[in-house]
């Protein structure tokens, strides 16, 4: 039996966002992720916050597109449901009152009667979801009245799956005195619960997690942590949007044209460049700024050539006018900055320049430039441009560019973190693909 459709999801921790710490951060990513892929989602946490604490929502109702930004459209799925419960907390009374406990001499009464209340706080809400995640909560000793709770209540659930996410091991950690680990609760620790799935976040947790429980390799499977390249590189939420719903971050290569439609500025060529790069198996989106121009009488013809090549070659998914997506007119200065963080290189093969600002412009945004060996570009930069001669094929002008962003350390390095470690191919990889399970591993 597999998961169809919207998945009722819960994600357990001592605490959530706005705490900033390396596990509140990637709990609230996930969150992020399930919402935006349309399931139900509900944080639970000792001081889970709600939409007013700005975790869920974008930032207040966002404005109309103008000539500093790109369309977005509103998401159209409910934010997750924040519940806290203070007694998840690891300072809240009853930890510390059940740690003290534990402390002075092992399990008793006030230890029993948090297990007791945890669980009856938790069993309505857990038993209300398909999947239950737990951040560290099973794996760490900071509330193991929490830990004790929630081994009974998967006991108690059978139709609930429950994921055990492995950040931390307590058992395996130096910087933590020794644990008594023979002894309950502390023994639960260095077990894995039969109906637990466990998911670690590297293959060295994986690797100490099997060997401390003494499971078979496959019992744990590895999901790494990611980042949000457009948060990282300061993109608006509009242009965020329009990067998501076109792909450009999950093409092997963006390639960056900034023109306007003229004869000299050689289009055409980029347009055949990234139809070979295409027929050569590589996943390539090009973005062309092409402002309109309104100097040249002749640009309305040129412009109905290139558009018209342009459905010859079937790039209508491939090669993006920016000025058709941003209905204020030209890009201004924030969404030029945007699409240059955007892209993996400058392609500039004009035909003839007076100066040319595009290649400094990529420079100071750290970007390989191809450029046509002509004056005065060839003369602009002493390095780090890549020149092409104009008789050179667009067969031949493609895998110079991919030849040379692979011997490029910074290229080779960013284009492996937006393929493996963005948020929106982990989802995409792992996560979606956990979803559609229902029995643990």
């Amino acid at each position: 039996m597999r998961h169809t459709g919207a998945v009722r999801i819960a994600l357990v921790h001592y605490t959530c966002l706005p705490t900033i710490a390396g596990v509140e951060l990637v709990m609230g990513e996930h969150a992020r992720l399930f919402w935006e892929n349309g399931h139900a989602v509900t944080v639970v946490a000792g001081n889970a916050p709600g939409p007013e604490d700005g975790c869920w929502e974008s930032d207040p109702p966002l404005p109309a597109a103008t000539p500093e930004t790109l369309p977005i459209s509103p998401p159209s799925t409910p934010p997750p449901v924040s519940i806290p419960l203070a007694d998840l907390g690891t300072r809240s009374p009853l930890a510390q009152r059940a740690h003290r406990e534990l402390a002075s001499g092992g399990i008793g009464m006030v230890f029993e009667q948090a297990v007791e209340q945890l669980a009856a706080e938790l069993r309505p809400i857990l038993a209300a979801q398909d999947v239950v995640m737990l951040h560290n909560v099973a794996t760490m000793h900071f509330h193991l009245a929490l830990t004790a709770a929630l081994w009974r209540l998967a006991d108690e659930l059978p139709r609930v799956r429950f994921v055990c996410w492995v950040h931390d091991l307590a058992a395996c950690n130096p910087d933590y005195a020794p644990l008594p680990l023979h002894r309950e609760p502390w023994a639960r620790l260095a077990q894995a619960h039969p109906r637990f799935a466990y998911v670690a976040v590297s293959e060295l947790r994986r690797r100490q997690f099997t060997e401390l429980t003494k499971q078979p390799p496959p019992r744990c499977r590895t999901i790494p942590n990611g980042v949000d390249p457009t948060r990282l590189l300061d993109i608006s939420p509009q242009t965020s949007e329009l990067a998501r719903r076109l792909g450009w971050l999950d093409r092997d290569l963006v390639l960056l044209h900034p023109t306007r439609l003229l004869r000299r500025k050689n289009v055409e060529l980029t347009l055949r460049v990234v139809a070979a790069l295409k027929a050569a198996g590589h996943s390539c989106a090009c973005l062309i700024t092409a402002p309109p121009e309104v100097q040249s009488g002749t640009a309305e013809i040129y412009e109905r050539e290139i558009r018209d090549l342009h459905g010859q070659l079937d790039l209508a998914g491939d090669v993006f006018f920016l000025s058709d997506l941003s209905p204020g007119g030209p890009l201004g200065p924030r969404a030029m900055h945007e699409v240059f963080q955007l892209a993996d290189a400058l392609f500039f093969p004009s035909r003839q320049e007076g100066f040319g600002i595009p290649p400094l412009e990529a420079a100071l945004h750290r970007l390989p430039i191809f450029c046509s060996d002509i004056e005065p570009l060839r003369t602009l930069l002493p390095r780090g441009v890549t020149t092409f001669t104009l008789e050179a094929t667009p067969e031949t002008i493609a895998a110079l560019i991919v030849r040379t962003l692979a011997a490029d350390p910074a290229s080779a390095a960013r284009a492996h973190t937006l393929r493996h470690f963005s948020w929106a191919a982990i989802y995409r990889n792992f996560l979606s693909p956990l979803l559609a399970e229902t029995e643990p591993i």
